[in-house]
């Protein structure tokens, strides 16, 4: 724990937690009498090597945006290789990654959501254009629903037996 509860503190974390967090302005944050944030160690050797073979898999951006989708089963994994991630809001359903330490700090929030997390890579032009690249449908309320083609799902990792899973309908 760190003792250290100031408004600057708490923004620092939500930056580093979400490098586009943006406080909004005048807004006043009464954090007198809280309870102390646990400082969550980014950098621990133990994390590291825990997870070392998927920030490998992942490797440097390269030209890449990395995300991480969290599932409870390792049929929704394989399903999301084969057939693409269905989903109605990206921003909601993944997370952005982009060194070792948000990999390691997403396991860790995203742990109770399940143990197999799902690997998706996509260039920056094609972030910015989802719509372009994905296949939209409506469900039974009319909704639109996106599935983002499994050639951006480069694979998933089964925590519980620290094992990577290649998907062969990546394309690099």
């Amino acid at each position: 724990m760190f003792e250290d509860n100031s408004k600057e503190r708490l923004m620092e974390v939500m930056q580093r937690v979400n490098p586009t967090f943006k406080p909004r302005l005048n807004e006043n944050l009464n954090i007198e009498n809280v309870i102390p944030l646990k400082e969550y160690d980014f950098n621990s050797i133990e994390r590291q090597v825990e997870f070392q073979n998927l920030i490998n898999f992942i490797g440097e951006p390269n030209g890449y945006k990395n995300y991480l989708h969290t599932t409870d089963s390792i049929e929704n994994a394989k399903a999301i290789c084969q057939n693409g991630l269905i989903y109605d809001q990206f921003e909601k359903t993944t997370d952005y990654v982009y060194d070792s330490s948000s990999i390691i700090y997403m396991l860790g929030i995203r742990k109770a959501y399940g143990n197999y997390t799902v690997i998706i890579q996509i260039k920056p032009n094609d972030v910015k254009n989802l719509n372009t690249i994905n296949q939209i449908s409506t469900d039974e309320d009319g909704d639109e629903i996106y599935t983002l083609p499994p050639e951006y799902i480069k694979g998933y990792y089964d925590r519980t037996i620290k094992k990577i899973y290649p998907n062969p309908l990546f394309r690099k």
